[in-house]
């Protein structure tokens, strides 16, 4: 039994397909909503075996492309790449406020806790440096949360003003 890879028409989630429930209507495992499952594609009969006798040849059919079905989306999800796109804004901008951070401490904050002969250690200073170091270092951080959160919002905001498609399995109305 082959297993086919669909996403649903509803949530966009892969979902797996098997010949069995072919063309019946089931549910998203992910959304619940219902359904109808494409049908698989009809394989074309085998042409009868030939007779020893015959000695005509049999032109070969082209095999006709595999019909699309419209309400199965594509893999691919515009929405699910933009949730990705903001989560590795969040990463790398971390890690760069991170680094800044660490760059100000190391060459304007660490030098006050060292005295010299021209002036002696600032304690305090140094200690007060370091906590507004590490305290913009969070609302940054914080703050790239927080557009990753908008994005998401934005995202679900516009995927559920989408219009719903159109079903490809409506019957033509009766006169």
């Amino acid at each position: 039994m082959t297993a086919t890879l669909l996403g649903c028409p509803h949530c966009r989630k892969p979902i797996g397909s098997v010949p069995r429930i072919a063309g019946q209507p089931v549910s998203c495992p992910y959304c619940r909503r219902p359904f109808q499952m494409p049908g698989l594609p009809e394989l074309p009969a085998k042409p009868d075996s030939k007779v020893k006798g015959d000695l005509t040849e049999v032109p070969k059919e082209k095999p006709e492309a595999t019909p699309t079905v419209h309400s199965v989306s594509p893999l691919f999800d515009p929405f699910r790449a933009t949730n990705l796109l903001a989560s590795r804004i969040v990463f790398f901008g971390s890690v760069a406020i991170l680094l800044a951070g660490t760059l100000v401490a190391l060459e304007v904050v660490a030098p006050l806790f060292i005295s010299t002969s021209d002036h002696p250690a600032n304690i305090p200073g140094g200690i007060v440096g370091m906590l507004l170091v590490v305290t913009c270092c969070t609302v940054g951080i914080t703050a790239l949360f927080l557009v990753r959160s908008l994005i998401r919002v934005g995202v679900e905001t516009v995927r559920s003003l989408r219009p719903p498609e159109p079903a490809s399995t409506a019957e033509p109305k009766s006169k």
